[in-house]
C-alpha cells in the first residue's frame, strides 16, 4: 500500500521582494509551468542535495579593499 503525503510537515517560508522584480520572476517560473513557489522549493532542494549554493556568489572589487 503507498503511503500518502500529507502537508502537516510543510512550513511556510516569507519574504519581501521588490513588486517589480516579483512579477518578472512569477512571469518568468509562468513560462516553465511552474508557481514562484514550486522555483522556490527547487532552489532549496539544489542547496539541500549539493550542499552549496548552486550558483556562484560574487562581490564586486571596491577600491581601497
Amino acid at each position: 500500500m503507498q503511503k500518502r503525503r500529507t502537508n502537516f510537515g510543510l512550513k511556510r517560508v516569507t519574504n519581501r521582494l521588490d513588486s517589480h522584480l516579483k512579477a518578472r520572476f512569477d512571469a518568468f517560473c509562468e513560462g516553465f509551468g511552474m508557481s514562484a513557489s514550486t522555483a522556490f522549493n527547487i532552489f532549496v532542494r539544489a542547496v539541500v542535495r549539493q550542499r552549496k549554493i548552486p550558483f556562484e556568489i560574487e562581490m564586486p572589487e571596491e577600491d581601497g579593499i
